[in-house]
């Protein structure tokens, strides 16, 4: 998780740094409580970038660190949210309706500024937002299904149970592509380097 918390860090304090031209930095101060929130809960939970735009407020709750979210095939489902998320998640709602004019009537948990009112933020935001963070944290821009990926290989290391990390990323097949080749490739490195720590 340190690599997580560098990554968050890094988009809350260091990224203004390297932004060029007094709008762009404004728009950052305005919305980095809501990108570090958005890029921590997604690599606390594993959540689709669809699910994550598809939230409501009311379905995050922080008393018992879950998320309910509508997965694929329509089925709602209660996600346990990793407990060190949720301070990067709290000063984001405690800036949500001043900062983007949100009122009761507004449901969307993830907001972008509107002309007149708030507007649910959408994939394609969430996307551009990850690779524009990532490419300058670590010269790579990930997307967030990279994210997923990451929590996946992460909880399977320390649970070593496929079915639990399926449960968690809401897929009904443990078959999912891609993601298990992730996971035992991260194995596998994982196994190298033990490997070499013998000699």
């Amino acid at each position: 998780v340190d690599g997580d918390f560098n990554y968050l860090n890094y988009i809350f304090n260091d990224y203004s740094k390297q932004i060029k031209g007094k709008r762009l930095l404004k728009m950052h101060e305005r919305d980095r409580e809501r990108d570090v929130a958005i890029n921590a809960l997604m690599l606390g939970t594993g959540i689709r970038v669809s699910e994550l735009t598809n939230a409501n407020l009311n379905d995050l709750n922080l008393k018992k660190a879950t998320v309910s979210v509508q997965r694929k095939g329509g089925k709602r489902d209660s996600v346990p949210i990793a407990n060190w998320v949720i301070p990067y998640i709290k000063p984001y709602l405690q800036v949500r309706n001043q900062r983007y004019h949100a009122t009761a009537a507004t449901p969307s948990l993830f907001l972008t500024k509107g002309v007149d009112e708030p507007r649910r933020i959408s994939t394609a935001t969430v996307e551009l937002l990850v690779a524009k963070y990532s490419q300058a944290f670590n010269h790579v821009r990930i997307t967030p299904h990279k994210l997923r990926h990451t929590l996946a290989s992460k909880l399977y290391l320390e649970t070593n149970n496929e079915h639990l990390v399926a449960t968690q990323l809401g897929q009904t097949s443990t078959k999912a592509t891609g993601l298990y080749t992730h996971i035992v490739d991260t194995k596998q490195k994982k196994a190298l380097d033990e490997l070499h720590k013998d000699h």
